[in-house]
């Protein structure tokens, strides 16, 4: 660890700064990356999903249809494929089995 701030601090010869002075700049520019993965799920004709042997309704527009579905601090986000714009929430049961 003491040779990389050694080396963080020291002036770089091609750039005539310390790598660690450029990086403090780089720092006010650099933006949050929010990973988000998510599932495609087909609605039924009666409006409703599976995930891990639960089922969880969507609203009738999207009956026959597909969905994305992804996870946010134990609630089931059911969102539109095409906007990712979400479409409802369930909070997830805590009889499900964790995987």
């Amino acid at each position: 660890m003491s040779w990389l701030t050694e080396v963080s601090e020291r002036v770089h010869s091609t750039l005539r700064v310390a790598p660690k002075v450029l990086f403090e700049e780089e720092k006010k520019l650099l933006k949050s990356f929010e990973y988000k993965f998510y599932e495609e799920r087909k609605v039924d004709k009666v409006g409703l999903i599976s995930w891990k042997g639960n089922k969880y309704s969507v609203p009738y527009q999207y009956q026959q249809k597909k969905v994305l579905i992804s996870l946010s601090d134990n609630m089931l986000e059911i969102r539109n494929p095409e906007t990712k714009e979400i479409i409802t929430t369930h909070k997830i049961g805590l009889g499900l089995k964790k995987s």
